[in-house]
């Protein structure tokens, strides 16, 4: 039994000796190496590609290398450096490698010596020829005695050419090229001026609803309900009462009549409504609030119960004469008198409104 496995040890130990003798000293036999050229005719100054195969149990340090000594110098080599090596099984590798070949002169050459070498084996691999043919010549205008160039015919230069010109012709370059965004910035541009003509100068903003303005008139007497409401003066309040009633009067002018009583003094509104022709007879119905509005907000005086309501109905009362009227559909005679009779009726009693704020004109009154 010893001696069966001493024999077994000693047979795998020679045949691992084997083994590796052969992978050192490999026969030339068992490498393959062969060469080809993309085009074997080319054009001179043109280039070709070598592409090199070698196969067989190479070594880690394999190569391939082309021998130049005594290579034509009209021809040129250079390496890709896009070498791969595969691995084929078996104890065999093939390592492949390509060259750029370009060659300056008409004729026929032969490429060097190309050495593939493994350790210390070197394979000599088949060297392709190549074709170079020159470039066809034009002898159009070469002056020639017996296949030689004497000499060039010379042309003048020709005189200039007017070309028509066309519309595209006279757009500068930077506007053809930028065609596209020119018309995009004119439709923006367009766009703009527009929305701003349409809506923006107005104060609308499009898209956006428009909430429909109250009238003057609907504002000032929901104010006037709501101030009244608010019992302000009643509380003691006397400043902020004439605050808000002044407020009101000075919207409804503004709104009414366009006059920018909110920015005006008490005189400037007064000379305002003198100014204005239908707002004459009102001067001093106006004149009585704003004169006690004064009294409260600047002298602090606190006016009793009766003149408080005095200045309410007197606001009340001009919002009432002024307010917008509309034309009768069937205009007659009956309904001109009496909107003339009541206009008549309520000025006298805006008279005697106004007139028991102003001592002197209750004197001339009694007289």
């Amino acid at each position: 039994m010893k001696r069966s496995i001493s024999l077994t040890i000693i047979f795998a130990i020679i045949s691992f000796a084997l083994c590796f003798s052969r992978g050192a000293n490999a026969l030339p036999s068992d490498f393959k190496a062969s060469a080809k050229v993309d085009s074997t005719t080319m054009m001179a100054g043109s280039q070709t590609t070598l592409s090199v195969d070698f196969s067989g149990p190479l070594l880690p340090d394999s190569r391939i290398t082309i021998d130049t000594d005594g290579m034509d110098p009209e021809m040129e080599i250079n390496s890709n450096r896009n070498s791969s090596l595969t691995d084929l099984g078996n104890n065999r590798k093939e390592l492949k490698e390509s060259f750029l070949v370009q060659v300056f002169d008409s004729g026929l050459y032969t490429l060097p010596p190309i050495l593939c070498i493994s350790g210390h084996d070197t394979i000599v691999c088949n060297s392709p020829a190549i074709r170079v043919d020159p470039f066809p010549l034009d002898t159009a205008n070469l002056v020639m005695s017996d296949t030689i160039v004497t000499d060039f015919k010379i042309h003048d230069y020709s005189d200039v050419t007017k070309v028509d010109k066309k519309f595209l012709d006279y757009i500068p370059d930077w506007a053809v090229d930028y065609f596209w965004w020119i018309v995009a910035a004119i439709i923006l541009i367009a766009g703009f001026i527009f929305v701003y003509m349409k809506w923006l100068r107005h104060g609308r903003i499009p898209l956006i609803p428009v909430k429909k303005p109250i009238p003057p008139y609907e504002l000032a007497i929901n104010r006037l309900s709501s101030l009244q409401d608010q019992m302000l003066w009643q509380k003691g309040a006397e400043k902020e009462y004439y605050t808000e009633l002044t407020d009101i009067l000075r919207t409804y002018l503004n709104g009414r009549f366009g006059i920018n009583a909110m920015e005006m003094t008490t005189p400037q509104i007064l000379d305002a409504l003198s100014q204005n022709e239908g707002l004459t007879e009102y001067t001093s119905l106006i004149n009585a609030v704003l004169m006690q509005a004064d009294f409260v907000k600047f002298a602090k005086a606190r006016p009793n119960a009766d003149e408080n309501q005095r200045s309410f109905g007197n606001v009340r009362q001009f919002v009432e004469l002024t307010k917008p009227v509309e034309a009768p559909v069937d205009g007659g005679k009956d309904d001109t008198d009496k909107n003339k009779n009541r206009s008549s009726n309520n000025s006298e009693d805006t008279m005697i409104i106004s007139n028991d704020l102003n001592p002197r004109k209750d004197k001339n009154v009694t007289k």
